[in-house]
């Protein structure tokens, strides 16, 4: 650590990472592990030049460093495989049980129990890491190449402690993270689990727990009275879940150290429980191995500013192998089956790629866009769910200049995708004449999961539904439908689907697992005969008549070929 300080004092920059075991070095009556003869306590470069990545530009601000690699190819294989979880489901029980009894006889009141994971690595860790990393775009990545091939991935949510100028002072500020939550399927449900999450009592005591160790901790570096918590109970956003933080800050104190704030910090409260030391002692006990790097700190030191992240969702490659930990906050009305998902969970940008996808808005043009206002609404909605740059007036004026261009008596399909960069395609089609007779749709062989969260947007990640399509036209029918899981009606290849039974229409709910399409939400809100019901096979056989319908061809009556299976 005087290494540290003094390569910071004169003008230098350092980065690097502590692993969680390094803790012991501050703190011996915690009694941790060694992190193993193979692997350093610390890992820190001394640096005489810093460069800095512009993310809104893509380029370095100043210019890039000499022999940099260049970066994989998309094509790169980055899979991993042979995933396999340290601690299988029933033995964990047995120790978060163990955990109760230590906290019914007020050893702790909480602790942060964790395990690893361990998976065979792709020979390019670098794709593999801006594979993983665009899964799990975070504020506080990093890419450690600290030996042969020795590796370091990280993809941390959770900032450890950021320090800035305030004038003559130094700011030190703590986030710590604490409590989690599955994201919902759709806006609307995600603002559910969000407002769940800030409110649910458990997440919130695990939370605070947290939040006052750290109080506390930063009491002994910062000046009286100046230590302050904000923000508690903050739902914060991730592609997959949503984590609980709080902020802690405070003005340091002139004579304060790195090696102090450290020794008073680390490791981060969030990763152990309360009491620390008693905590730490007995994860030593109860976990079977050293976390090493997980749960560790990876941070960059200068004069100007400092970063360290707590290294969760952080993986170490040794060659072809490489582990990662997970683990949640133990408490007494902790369910040992959920905490297990919450492990899961945390665990899926490791198996479940992004796709690379657009999102679609398909529309009507007839001298105007009919149902613009829901278009623009559905699709910017879907923009805020997964992040992408939305520009509404924007869009609204490409989409009027493309209009501009149609003669007045030409009906028109327009097709308008948005990238996740917010760039927009709009192209456009003659529309067809509608035939009289009914459509023929058949059934669609392969069942659909209500859970996948990509049924629910409308966008070019839909893979099945363009093969079943395909498939569906060259045996002469013009669509499919499709059924989830628990054999519920969903929705066509290229429709909502709309059921007249004694003179009423009936669409299934969303929450089964279909697109809420924009001619739906249409009838829906000014047709007092149309309401929702989850329906079956055998509703669609029992109706007076089937529809399908999409904003570009309305309602339009189907016969269905029960008999015929879609190969």
């Amino acid at each position: 650590m005087q290494q540290i300080e003094l390569a910071v004092s004169r003008g230098q920059f350092v980065a690097g990472f502590m692993t969680y075991e390094c803790g012991g070095c501050f703190e011996p009556n915690a009694a941790v592990r060694s992190p193993g003869e193979d692997r350093p306590l610390v890992w820190f470069g001394i640096y005489d030049k810093c460069h800095t990545w512009d993310h809104e530009a893509g380029a370095f601000v100043d210019q890039a460093p000499p022999g940099l690699m260049p970066a994989a190819g998309e094509a790169t294989a980055c899979d991993i495989g042979g995933l396999e979880f340290a601690m299988a489901e029933a033995e964990y029980a047995e120790r978060i049980e163990a955990i109760h009894e230590l906290i019914r006889a007020g050893d702790v009141y909480q602790l942060n129990f964790t395990f690893p994971l361990r998976f065979d690595a792709p020979e390019r860790i670098d794709a593999l890491y801006a594979a993983l990393r665009q899964r799990q775009p975070v504020e506080y990545g990093a890419f450690v190449h600290w030996a042969r091939g020795r590796y370091v991935l990280s993809y941390s949510p959770e900032l450890f402690f950021r320090i800035d100028r305030d004038g003559a002072r130094r700011r030190i500020v703590t986030r710590p993270m604490k409590g989690t939550v599955r994201r919902g399927r759709t806006t609307a449900e995600d603002r559910e689990a969000a407002e769940w999450l800030r409110n649910d009592a458990k997440n919130r005591s695990e939370n605070v727990m947290i939040v006052d160790l750290l109080r506390n901790d930063l009491g002994r570096l910062c000046e009286f009275g100046s230590v302050k918590a904000s923000d508690l109970f903050a739902a914060e956003r991730h592609p997959t879940l949503w984590q609980m933080t709080s902020t802690v800050s405070g003005l340091l104190r002139e004579d304060v150290s790195f090696e102090e704030i450290l020794r008073s910090l680390f490791p981060s409260g969030s990763v152990t429980g309360a009491p620390k030391i008693r905590a730490m002692q007995l994860l030593s006990e109860l976990e079977g191995e050293a976390r090493g790097v997980y749960t560790g700190m990876i941070g960059f030191f200068s004069q100007d500013e400092s970063v360290a992240s707590v290294a969760i969702r952080t993986l170490e490659v040794n060659g072809r192998h490489a582990t990662m930990g997970v683990g949640s906050g133990i408490v007494i009305d902790s369910v040992a089956a959920e905490e297990y998902r919450e492990c899961q969970l945390k665990s899926r940008f490791l198996t479940e790629p992004m796709p690379n996808f657009e999102l679609i808005e398909t529309m009507l043009w007839q001298g105007g866009y009919p149902l613009l206002e829901l278009h623009l609404d559905r699709i910017e909605d879907s923009a805020d769910y997964f992040d992408f740059r939305f520009d509404r007036a924007t869009i609204l004026e490409r989409l009027l200049a493309v209009g501009a261009t149609i003669p007045d008596a030409a009906p028109h399909k327009v097709r308008l995708l948005l990238s996740k960069d917010g760039s927009v395609t709009i192209s456009s089609e003659p529309l067809e004449g509608a035939v009289a007779a009914p459509l023929r749709v058949c059934i669609a062989p392969e069942r659909t999961d209500a859970a996948d969260r990509f049924y629910f947007h409308k966008t070019t990640n839909r893979a099945l539904y363009m093969r079943t399509l395909i498939a569906a036209h060259q045996a002469g029918f013009d669509d499919a439908l499709f059924l989830n899981r628990d054999g519920q009606v969903t929705e066509s290849a290229v429709g909502n689907v709309f059921v007249e039974k004694d003179r009423m229409l009936f669409t299934p709910p969303v929450s089964c697992g279909l697109l809420a399409g924009v001619y739906r939400r249409h009838l829906l809100k000014t047709r007092r005969d149309v309401k929702e019901r989850v329906l079956y096979p055998e509703d669609l056989k029992a109706a007076d008549r089937v529809y399908l319908s999409n904003a570009v061809r309305g309602l339009r009556l189907v016969e269905i070929d029960w008999d015929f299976r879609l190969l």
